[in-house]
């Protein structure tokens, strides 16, 4: 489906949330009109009340990950000039979205940043806490894949562990259990694991996170297909896991948006194949 540019402007202007098919189809338009002016609106008040914060930690999280650094991925092999440069620019809305979680975390556990370095649990948080503890270690994995490599940032790795099996043990269903998720992503990065044990952890949570969400949510296919079938040289089911992403549709709004950004991923995966696989 096409659009002209004027109209794609009325849409963005004119409805409370942004139409599906136009993030996927103009993203460059829907990052300028959406995004960019959204996040610059709360960036211009003063005084940002709590959920006004989680709302500007959502969007500024969701526009790094999903146009910023979904452009630096595909474009860092053929010209790597401009990928670290689009990470450089995803960069200061991770650490944003860091400083504004933590904000709304030193409210009641002024010792929070103490707690992220510390190897004892010491704060008695909430379930109604989980929703800032999963911003914050987003925020986190987001600075460090946007850092490429900095060692700085590889660091923050130990904190998102801390952050998440802490969510885990308030709430792990929240959110259609995208706790799990996150977790099972945090296993594809873990620099400790190796072997079966990598393995087993990673799987926990990806069979975890398909019960959770009826597999509903076409990223988790996603993630397992790059992140695992493509170390493990299978190409079968990297392009088997792939396709039913794609497949995946649902009128649960929790997962339309994400769905349709994994399954252009997906089919942007799918046509890099060759890359991936050495048979």
């Amino acid at each position: 489906m096409c659009f002209k540019n004027k109209s794609v402007l009325l849409l963005l202007f004119f409805f409370g949330c942004t139409p599906q098919k136009i993030i996927v189809n103009n993203p460059e338009l829907v990052s300028r009109y959406y995004f960019e002016r959204k996040i610059k609106s709360y960036e211009k008040k003063e005084d940002l009340t709590k959920d006004e914060k989680r709302e500007l930690i959502k969007l500024q999280i969701q526009y790094a990950f999903g146009f910023i650094l979904e452009r630096s991925d595909r474009i860092i092999n053929d010209d790597y000039h401009s990928g670290i440069n689009l990470a450089k620019k995803a960069h200061p809305y991770f650490r944003n979205s860091i400083d504004l979680s933590l904000s709304n975390l030193k409210e009641i556990y002024p010792e929070i940043e103490n707690w992220l370095v510390s190897k004892k649990d010491g704060i008695n948080f909430k379930k109604g806490d989980v929703f800032d503890l999963y911003w914050l270690a987003a925020g986190y994995g987001g600075s460090v894949k946007s850092s490429r490599g900095n060692p700085y940032e590889m660091m923050n790795i130990n904190k998102i562990e801390k952050i998440l099996y802490k969510a885990l043990e308030l709430d792990p269903d929240w959110n259609y259990g995208s706790i799990y998720s996150a977790m099972m992503s945090y296993m594809i990065s873990r620099p400790d694991l190796y072997g079966q044990a990598l393995q087993d952890s990673i799987d926990k949570y990806y069979f975890l996170s398909l019960d959770a969400t009826d597999s509903l949510d076409a990223s988790i296919f996603v993630s397992y297909a790059e992140g695992v079938d493509v170390k493990n040289q299978n190409k079968p089911d990297f392009i088997s896991r792939l396709k039913l992403a794609k497949t995946i549709k649902t009128n649960n709004n929790q997962f339309q948006i994400q769905n349709l950004l994994a399954q252009n991923r997906a089919d942007w995966l799918i046509s890099r194949k060759e890359e991936y696989f050495f048979e």
